[in-house]
């Protein structure tokens, strides 16, 4: 293979890297990342070893990544320190890395860095393995360089083609660096608008579009049919907002919120559908026993009165609860549906019934509306349907 063609090789499969890692930019690290470039700098015929420093703020050159027959103790040995008074400070990696250029030394074994004492056994080494020449080329950052690339051979290599090839890869290495910071400040700026878009500004609970996606989700209804999905409303609330105040209004509201926050278990979820209505979605609820206990906690948290506007109040809901138990052939969408029929007739039965909340029938489609509330089914008749 001519050294053309091993070069070109070794170009192409460094820049598919960054397209590789693009979709789990925010999953890896750096290190892997660069872990990964290595190893493709490895397969080449043209490369014995290569290894990837960074420049840390205390004056340490510390290997991130590295390929190569010396991989493990590059990584777990290696540490070259640059500051100026260092005998370090001679090497070709820091070299490059203080002067900011790429740096080729065609016979290695010679340079008069590894004739110190010091490293007589490394320079023993090396000898024994054949490396010929070693190249260091500055990783840029922003302002000063982030690193160095070092990449060492044992065939003959004229020196400006290492110095050329080095460079390119060295700048290569940093855009795609500086690419992956931009990915991460761009998802980073995505979650957070999505986060804006999907919470609602008064009670900080997700909102009606944050409800619609995580109804959406497969994991919705659990995959055995275990959940509840529950429909609530305020008893009342037209009377705080026009005798109180609106301001009372959302006293109230932000209240609720806290009370839902805290009544409901690890894995459940509750939204702001809309003015003083709010949905549940139960997690763990395969019978209507397990949904009521969950249901009676929040009932019995309501209770507790609240000072508003110079008044006290206490907090009273109607919950309309559709179980995906009962109902095994809808999607997590319809359930909604049937939870907010079932909200009607527990709005129609207020003061009838023992509890604030009535289950849809396992017979009722979206389009009948028919309810169980806890209070006795004989007093469900046909003229009090929604």
């Amino acid at each position: 293979m001519s050294d053309l063609r091993a070069w070109l090789e070794v170009f192409s499969c460094v820049s598919r890297i960054p397209f590789a890692e693009m979709e789990r930019v925010d999953e890896s690290t750096d290190e892997d990342f660069l872990g990964r470039m290595a190893d493709c700098l490895e397969g080449s015929p043209l490369l014995h070893s290569v290894a990837i420093g960074r420049a840390d703020a205390d004056g340490v050159l510390r290997p991130v990544a590295a390929a190569g027959p010396f991989r493990a103790q590059i990584l777990g040995d290696v540490r070259v320190f640059f500051a100026p008074d260092h005998p370090h400070a001679r090497s070709v990696s820091v070299r490059a890395l203080r002067e900011d250029r790429t740096l080729v030394v065609s016979d290695y074994l010679h340079s008069e860095y590894l004739q110190h004492p010091s490293l007589a056994g490394w320079r023993e080494t090396l000898a024994k393995i054949g490396i010929r020449w070693l190249a260091a080329a500055p990783i840029g950052g922003q302002k000063t360089p982030w690193g160095v690339l070092v990449l060492a051979g044992t065939g003959k290599l004229p020196p400006a083609e290492l110095e050329l090839a080095s460079t390119i890869l060295a700048r290569f290495i940093a855009d795609s660096l500086r690419l992956r910071e931009a990915q991460r400040r761009t998802l980073g700026l995505h979650r957070q608008l999505q986060q804006v878009a999907e919470r609602d500004p008064l009670t900080d609970l997700p909102n009606r579009r944050a409800l619609q996606r995580a109804l959406a989700l497969p994991r919705a209804l659990d995959g055995a049919g275990r959940t509840a999905v529950v429909m609530l409303d305020l008893d009342d609330f037209k009377v705080v907002n026009d005798e109180l105040s609106h301001q009372a209004g959302d006293l109230v509201l932000l209240t609720l919120a806290e009370r839902l926050r805290a009544s409901l278990r690890r894995g459940d979820f509750v939204a702001r559908y809309g003015g003083d209505e709010f949905v549940l979605i139960l997690q763990g609820c395969a019978e209507r026993n397990a949904a009521e206990e969950v249901l009676a906690r929040l009932e019995q948290s309501l209770l507790q009165p609240l000072s508003v506007a110079g008044r006290e109040w206490t907090l009273k809901a109607s919950m309309g609860v559709a179980l995906a138990v009962d109902h095994p052939a809808q999607d997590a969408e319809r359930l909604l549906r049937l939870a907010d029929l079932a909200l009607y007739r527990a709005k129609a039965l207020k003061g009838q019934r023992s509890r604030s909340w009535c289950f849809a029938n396992a017979e009722d489609s979206p389009r009948q509306g028919a309810a169980l509330c806890s209070s006795s089914p004989a007093e469900i008749d046909d003229d009090t349907r929604p």
